[in-house]
């Protein structure tokens, strides 16, 4: 049977790549679990969502998520994100945003699970990016994925909306001035 527990982190530490043991409170480690956290929360929304065309671009996410990973957790000194992943992803909202109603307001996070989860994804891959900005002051190499993160959360905007018209949900503008009763 294989174990899924080694003990090693019982005291609160865990490993690096190359073995380098630190803190589970060390800010990779951090950026790891608001990497791991907006992985899965971006498979949450796959789950949700029925438009093929949203899960292949999602799936393709999930696995760039892994190379972002490696780069928080990795010594080596070229990162393993780079231009053309991100001209993916602007590839991918030039096309999704083509089909878009123009809008003049902000948009509430609001309609069906599908919808609303992708506005999730997006705040959790928001975070992520905000932890993966703070290492990158001190390893140049993360702005790479600190771009790829700001524009998938831009995506997942886009993609958000996208199901949102494909599944006939009316999007509701924030109006200035209002305030809830």
């Amino acid at each position: 049977m294989t174990k899924f527990y080694t003990g090693s982190g019982d005291k609160g530490e865990t490993s690096l790549l190359k073995g380098v043991r630190v803190g589970k409170d060390d800010i990779r480690i951090e950026a790891l679990g608001e990497l791991d956290e907006a992985n899965s929360m971006i498979g949450l929304s796959r789950s949700f969502v029925n438009l093929p065309e949203i899960n292949s671009i999602l799936e393709a996410v999930q696995q760039d998520f892994f190379l972002i990973g490696l780069d928080v957790i990795s010594p080596i000194s070229e990162s393993r994100v780079n231009e053309s992943m991100v001209k993916v992803l602007e590839e991918h909202l030039n096309i999704l945003a083509k089909a878009l109603p123009d809008y003049r307001r902000f948009v509430l996070p609001n309609g069906t699970p599908a919808v609303a989860s992708l506005y999730l994804a997006r705040s959790v891959v928001r975070r992520a990016e905000r932890i993966i900005v703070k290492l990158s002051r001190t390893d140049s190499r993360l702005l790479s994925s600190v771009k790829y993160l700001n524009r998938l959360s831009s995506l997942l905007y886009v993609a958000a909306r996208y199901t949102a018209l494909k599944s006939g949900v009316v999007e509701k503008e924030w109006i200035s001035g209002n305030s809830a009763k």
